[in-house]
């Protein structure tokens, strides 16, 4: 089978089976396991399709930035239970000390920043007042002032941040600390070529040039008797598949069948994706409570019932992989959660059974260019004849402006629920209302779809 014609059957299951499966699949026909060498490189293997299937919601990834955040922290498992080494970035290990501190790769330079259309940054006058300076990209070949003065300030703010993150990073040892980086040298190998400004190395050379000078004369003597780098094979990272290979096929006598995979009536469906793995298996276990107490008769979902489901409660936490020491904390929040929604008057209104209502509703369609699937977590059809579309939010607030943070939640979730109430306004009529429900805080925002559109395409035009 060519290689078009394995991602176009790949493309044509997209949103019909779990995306973990999808790309699994996709791999396992490309040859992904013949590349393979060692035993522990298929544990890390299964340990990014498990990644995936933790973000994978209703077969897509809703929050990539995320995504891309846990995958620059994915590393390999270790060989032993022994926790004698901590892999971490600098800004996870604010705050700690440990004996010995290794910092790699001095000499690495950030990403890029490129030139974006608009940029600002925030200036302090000498009257002490805050002001906001803001620029847009010049015309091509053009020249702009205020826009190279706005990204020199940008370039100056992250320079003293990465003099802050080298500083966090040397603090964090108490006996030893181990810096590590290189540098290129020049054409002909004799002299080490200055390290760049924007890197950790960059920043302490003048300190530590001299020991790359010698280290270069101390290995002059043997690179001399090396070939010369027009000789050397080019190097590459790619392992190939050889030549003829194809995918191994089974003898006829052999029948293969597909596992079962095992589920039980408390396993989640949909996956949560927020600031931790603890805070997601809360907000699962919640959400499958309130499903269970929609279902039921809300009259018999007591508070004095959900404190008996404690252990329950605890057993399933533990069953998602809640270490032991967060567990109390955990079940906690649950159960405050449930029983903030059964005590509330909000709460009892999204889980009254009504003729028309739903929980744990998987919808999908098509809306603009884009193929939308997901589950609504509560709906129905209240006396005055709106459909309302309800999430449940197990995000968690302390102190001040809370109504602040509630606004954010309601920005961050409006693409999301807005796009549930678009494909069910072409399943049913009448008005359709979106609602965000925070049983923790037992707080609520709503906004009707058709106005919020109109609003939002004003804005644009504006």
């Amino acid at each position: 089978m060519i290689i078009q014609e394995i991602f176009s059957a790949a493309v044509s299951s997209v949103g019909r089976v779990p995306l973990r499966d999808l790309v699994e699949q996709l791999w396992l026909g490309l040859g992904g396991p013949s590349i393979l060498r060692e035993t522990n490189q298929y544990e890390d293997v299964d340990t990014f399709f498990n990644l995936i299937e933790n973000f994978e919601q209703g077969g897509t990834i809703r929050d990539f930035s995320l995504l891309n955040e846990r995958l620059e922290c994915l590393y390999a498992k270790p060989q032993s239970d022994a926790d004698s080494v901590r892999v971490m970035t600098i800004h996870q290990a604010k705050g700690l000390e440990f004996d010995v501190v290794i910092v790699p790769k001095l000499g690495a330079s950030p990403k890029s920043r490129d030139n974006e259309l608009l940029i600002w940054t925030e200036t302090i006058g000498e009257d002490g007042r805050s002001r906001l300076h803001l620029a847009a990209q010049p015309q091509k070949a053009g020249k702009d002032l205020n826009y190279d003065f706005v990204s020199d300030e940008i370039k100056q703010k992250e320079s003293h941040e990465l003099k802050r993150l080298l500083y966090v990073a040397c603090t964090r040892a108490k006996n030893e600390l181990y810096l590590l980086g290189n540098v290129k040298t020049n054409k002909s190998g004799t002299e080490c070529c200055k390290a760049p400004s924007n890197t950790f190395l960059g920043l302490i050379w003048s300190s530590v040039e001299h020991l790359f000078a010698s280290e270069l004369r101390r290995k002059a003597p043997v690179q001399a008797t090396l070939f010369s780098a027009s000789n050397a094979p080019a190097a590459t990272i790619l392992r190939r598949l050889r030549k003829g290979w194809h995918a191994p096929q089974f003898e006829s006598a052999v029948e293969w069948h597909p596992h079962l995979h095992r589920a039980t009536a408390s396993e989640p469906q949909i996956t949560y994706a927020w600031v931790s793995d603890t805070g997601r298996h809360v907000g699962s276990v919640v959400h499958e409570l309130l499903k269970r107490a929609a279902q039921d008769r809300i009259e018999r979902w007591t508070r004095e019932r959900v404190r008996t489901l404690r252990p329950l409660i605890e057993s399933e936490l533990m069953r998602l992989g809640v270490a032991k020491s967060e567990q109390p904390k955990a079940v906690a929040q649950v159960v405050r959660a449930v029983s903030n929604t059964l005590g509330s008057e909000r709460g009892q209104w999204i889980l009254r059974p009504r003729p028309e209502a739903w929980s744990e509703w998987p919808v999908g369609g098509r809306v603009g260019g884009q193929l939308i699937s997901g589950t609504v977590d509560r709906v129905f059809r209240d006396e005055q004849g709106r459909l309302w579309i309800v999430d449940f939010k197990t995000s968690e607030h302390e102190g001040a402006k809370r109504e602040d943070f509630l606004d954010k939640q309601q920005s961050r979730y409006r693409p999301q629920l807005e796009s549930y109430g678009t494909l069910l306004s072409r399943l049913a009529a009448g008005p359709v209302w979106l609602g965000l429900y925070f049983p923790l805080l037992d707080a609520w925002r709503e906004w009707e779809l058709e106005k919020e559109a109109a609003l939002t395409a004003q804005y644009t035009g504006f």
